[in-house]
Formats: structure tokens, sequence, C-alpha cells
């Protein structure tokens, strides 16, 4: 059976790869669109940085050819004449020089720009993306995409611009010398390229070995980076569990298998490139002595014979250019390829919030009728480590290229059958065990995630048809895995939106966190560390719900962070919310009778629907469920 599947595997015929190429030579022309001006500067510089360098021997060849020819006959007025002509034009070539002299930092520059749009580009795809993406690319895996793939040499920043032009500059140095070189003598230049072949034969060879080895490095790259995230991400769980050393060694194991792979690529390099100037050094032996024999029978001349041979060793780096861009296009296109990939993976449920939509100033209904939802299930990494580095190559450019998503076919059902109509300024309390649906149901509502059947409409009208950003500028969510950022208190609470401090405090006295956060020494200036971890985690949920209530909403959605306030708190904080906010449609998630209580409506979800609704007192009457949390916990007697 292993043997059928091998042999059913797909080969890499020339075909593909030509198709393959061409595909990512248009995807470097199309970082080009904003850049058509510094395209032509650099163009320009080509020509100027081409002709500074091949001037020089091509004029001193000149003037040694004059001087020698008038050892005999004298210097004539002609040959002065001549002379102070060459040395004339000696000395504009050399201003040419000075000008290509800033030829690499245009290239850097533009490198830098390409880097930005690349970037930029990435960036705002990612933010686009649906849920599922972020359980297919772990963030540092992400991270490295966005900064390692794209930046330095020999990334796709640095190909598509100092790859690409440093090849053409070199091209035409190889084209200037070789037709000057088969002028003055056809068969000296063509044994001295004589090894070229052999060159050109070492890089068919190894070229595929390299685009392997890229591909495997940029891999192990993201492992490593991914390590680093989730090492410390937990670092306060890793240190309550002492699991330092084990930690320190898996993290020893992933740079263990870097070091293997980007290894490898240092021996592919350190091979091609001392074999190339080995090869041409053959070439420039050949010329020495060839030349020197036809000097002396005077069918050179000794200056044709020091252009020849500049112009011979001139050709190393430009023989070395030219190859080198075909073998850093390996590493290059592998970046391309998972930038693609982060471009087209799961774009069927993308975003698409510059699309607009109507506009809608309130929400006053929401219904669902008859949603479903259901998650695709990923490929599980495990199934991918049976393929071969080819296979998986070939498997991962095909998928980037046709925009295929990797998934097994099975669907995970998490809702069904939800029927329900929220009016506006209701409290809806949304009650069920854990993994019954309840968080997956208040997604829906602010499109996070899309019903697999069903229509979710708000106003009357299917909740698609409107302005994503504008909608979602009407809703307050906290969700349970409160997210802080590393900024101030106050930057979080406002969150890019124009809210005056007063308005600010208000939100935070509303949350019952203003006069911890007053106490702080910078109060609202106060920097939070690296997702909130400077603060507490009811201070985080609380700052959350700060940060919901400061835009205003239509509807607030609270995914089970309440918990957060004792009972005397959250007592105050519905009190607040009645008094400040008494048209906010509120959304609660929660495992608290006590809070579910104050709810006009009570949803109970059991496996994946909803079983029961009503008040209190209903539900205590006809669901079990519900009583069993009655069971757990005391009713308040403020109620």
């Amino acid at each position: 059976m292993k043997n059928n599947d091998k042999n059913d595997t797909k080969k890499i015929t020339f075909k593909d790869e030509w198709e393959y190429n061409k595909s990512r030579i248009k995807w470097v022309f199309k970082r080009w669109r904003h850049h058509s001006v510094w395209l032509i500067v650099l163009l320009f510089m080509t020509v100027i940085s081409t002709l500074g360098a091949l001037a020089y021997p091509f004029l001193f060849g000149r003037i040694v050819n004059l001087l020698k020819g008038s050892e005999e006959t004298g210097l004539s007025d002609e040959v002065v004449r001549q002379v102070r002509n060459l040395v004339i034009i000696f000395g504009l070539v050399g201003v040419l020089r000075v000008i290509s002299a800033f030829y690499p930092s245009f290239r850097a520059m533009i490198n830098l720009k390409i880097d930005m749009d690349v970037r930029n580009n990435a960036f705002a795809h990612i933010l686009r993306k649906s849920h599922r993406y972020f359980l297919r690319f772990r963030t540092g895996d992400l991270v490295m995409r966005l900064t390692d793939d794209i930046y330095d040499y020999p990334k796709i920043a640095w190909f598509c611009c100092s790859g690409i032009f440093r090849a053409v500059e070199s091209a035409s140095k190889v084209i200037f010398c070789l037709a000057y070189m088969f002028t003055q003598s056809t068969i000296l230049t063509v044994i001295a390229f004589m090894p070229l072949p052999f060159m050109l034969a070492v890089f068919g060879r190894y070229q595929r070995s390299l685009r392997d080895s890229y591909f495997d490095v940029r891999q192990a790259a993201s492992e490593t980076n991914n390590s680093l995230e989730s090492c410390f991400s937990g670092i306060r769980i890793l240190k309550a569990y002492n699991g330092e050393e084990n930690q320190a060694k898996l993290f020893d194991e992933v740079l263990e298998d870097r070091f293997k792979k980007e290894m490898k690529v240092v021996y592919l390099w350190t091979f091609i490139w001392h074999l190339y100037p080995a090869i041409n050094m053959i070439g420039q032996v050949i010329v020495l002595g060839m030349g020197s024999w036809m000097i002396f029978q005077e069918q050179f001349q000794v200056g044709t014979m020091y252009m020849f041979y500049v112009y011979m060793d001139m050709l190393l780096h430009p023989l070395l250019d030219i190859p080198n861009l075909f073998t850093t296009s390996r590493d290059a296109f592998a970046c391309i390829d998972r930038q693609i990939e982060l471009h087209e993976f799961d774009r069927k449920n993308d975003e698409h919030p510059d699309v607009g939509g109507e506009h809608i100033e309130e929400i006053k209904t929401i219904e669902f009728n008859n949603v479903h939802f259901a998650y695709e299930k990923l490929l599980s990494d495990e199934k991918e480590e049976v393929l071969s580095t080819a296979e998986k190559l070939q498997k991962t450019r095909m998928q980037a290229m046709d925009g295929i998503i990797e998934v097994d076919g099975e669907m995970i059902p998490i809702l069904h059958d939800i029927n329900m109509k929220i009016e506006k300024g209701t409290k809806i309390a949304i009650i069920g065990s854990v993994g019954s649906g309840k968080t997956t149901l208040v997604k829906l509502v602010t499109r996070i995630l899309k019903p697999t059947e069903g229509q979710i409409r708000i106003n009357g009208k299917p909740v698609e048809d409107y302005d994503i950003r504008k909608l979602r500028k009407l809703i307050g969510y906290v969700p349970q895995e409160v997210v802080l950022f590393s900024d101030s208190i106050s930057d979080n609470i406002s969150f890019g939106r124009d809210i005056d401090e007063s308005d600010i405090l208000r939100v935070l006295e509303l949350a019952q966190v203003k006069d911890e956060v007053m106490e702080f020494e910078n109060s609202l200036d106060t920097v939070l560390g690296q997702r909130g971890q400077t603060v507490s985690g009811g201070q985080k949920q609380r700052l959350a719900i700060a940060r919901a209530l400061a835009g205003k909403p239509d509807l607030l959605i609270l995914d089970d962070c309440t918990a957060a306030l004792d009972a005397e708190n959250e007592e105050k904080f519905w009190d607040d919310m009645r008094k400040f906010y008494p048209e906010t449609t509120c959304v609660i998630v929660t495992h608290r009778i006590s809070t579910a209580q104050r709810a006009d409506v009570i949803y109970v979800i059991e496996n994946g629907t909803i079983t029961h609704s009503g008040t209190h007192a209903e539900l205590l009457r006809d669901s079990d469920l519900y009583k069993a949390y009655q069971t757990k916990e005391p009713v308040s007697e403020n109620l």
C-alpha cells in the first residue's frame, strides 16, 4: 500500500516548475505598481553604474596602446591630443562613478519601501481573516512571516529590488564585456569561457536542493518563534509547575532541528561560492597564458591585453550575480509561498469592511431564524509529517496557488435550530454547560462567525446587508478571554476612538474599577504590561467592560465576565446600567444564577440548541438543567 501511495505522488514536471516560477515573477512585479518612478531612477542608475565600471579599463587600455605605439616614432601632436581627450573623458567617467556610488543606497531604500508595502499588505489581509485562520497560524509563525520572511538578504524585499537589479547590472556588464572580447579574439574568448557550462551545470544540479533546504529553514524558524511565543505567553504557568527544565529541553530540540537545516544551506552555499571563483580563475590563467603568447606573436597589443584581462576579471562577480539571482529566488519564492498562503487560506470567510453595505443607526431587534453553525475541521499536523520535503513543498505550492483550504472535510456541529428574538433595551441571559455553544452564539451576532445555515436578522434585514464597521460600532463586546494591550489604561479604554477623559472616568466607575485605577502611580496613564499582566485578572475583566461601555453601545455582549464583580459590585453595576444605559440591549453569557435572574428573558442551551426560555421562576419549573444550577448557588436576597 505504501508503494502505491509513493507511486501515486505527483512529480514536479518542467511545466509545473515553469508555471510556478512565472506566477511568482508576476507577484514580484506587482510590488512595483506604486514605485514606477523609482523603477525609472534605478534603471538610469544601472546604466550609469555599468558605464562607469566598463569605461575605466577601456580608456586606460587605449592610452597604453597609444603610448606603446609612440615608443619608436615619438609623441606626435595627434597622439598628445588623443591622450589629452582620453584623460578628460577619464575625469568625466570619474564623476559617473561618484554618482553610481549612491546606487546601492538607492536599492537599499527601495528594499525598505517594498518591505513596508508587503508587510502592511499582509497585515491588512490578516486583520480581515476569520477565527479559523488563527487556528491554522500560530502567533510565532505569523510574526515570522511578517518580519524575517520579508526583510534582509535574500528574502522578499531584497530579492524584489536589489536581487533583480544587481542581476540586471551584471547582465549588462557581461554583454558588453563579451561583445568587446569577441571582437578582439573569438578563439581566446571561447577558450576562456569553456568552464562556464560547468558552472551552469553545478547550479542546475544544486538549485532544487537549495530550494527544498530554504523551505525547511523557513519552517524551522517559524517553529522557533512559536516555541518562544508559547513559553513567554505562559511563563506564569511554566514557573508554577516547575517546567523550566523541560521547556529548555524542548527549545533545545527545536534549535537543534533548525541548526541542522540551516547548516545544510551553509554547506551548499560554501560549495557553490568556492567552486565558482575556482572555475573563473582557470579562465583567467588561460587568458594570461594565451594572451601573452599572442602579444609575442604581435596579434595583440599590450593595452588590449590589459582590457581583455580586466574584463575577464570583472566578469567574475557578474557571472556569480546572475546565477545568484536564480539561487536566491529559491529562498525568496519560498517566502512568497508563505505570503500567498497567508492571503489565500480560508479566503471565502474573509471580511470586507471596505466593500460597505447599508448604514445602520441603531439596533432595534435581533432575530435568529433556524440558525445552525458547524466548524470545518482543519488538517492535523500529524497528517503532514508522512510527506517528504518535496511532496510537502509541492502540496504547499499548489494549495497556495489555487487558494485551497487545508481541511479534511469533516464538519463539527456546534449549534442547531436556534430561534429567538431580542427587542431593544431588553436584558437577555444565556446559560448552559461548558461547551454547549454559548460563546459561539454571541459571536454570530458580532459577525465574528457566520452561520452555516439559517439567518440572523437585525431590524428585519439580514445582518450581512449592513456595513460591518457601522454595525460593530454599535456593539460592545467583552469576550471570555480578555485581551488588554501594552499601552496606557486610557488608550486601552478609548481604543482609537475619540473619547473624552471624563467619559473614560465615567465608564471606569460604572465598571467598578475607577478607584483602583486612580490609586495607580500614573492613574489613567499607567502603562500595562504585555497582555495586561501588570493588573489582576478581575481588574482586566472590569477594564474590558469599561472599554465596551466607552463606545455607548446599542448592544452590550458580556461573555461570562461579570464573575470579576462580587455580589455588591455586581448589584451596583446593574443599577448603574439601568440608570445610564436604559436603552442598551444586553446579552449576558453566564454560569451564575444570580446574574441570570436580572435578565428579562433567560435562554437555556443544551447540546447546541435552546431547550427552554423564560423568567427565573418559569425555568425553575420547566428546566432540569437550570434547577441544577440553582442548587449549586444561593440566590441573592436583594433580587
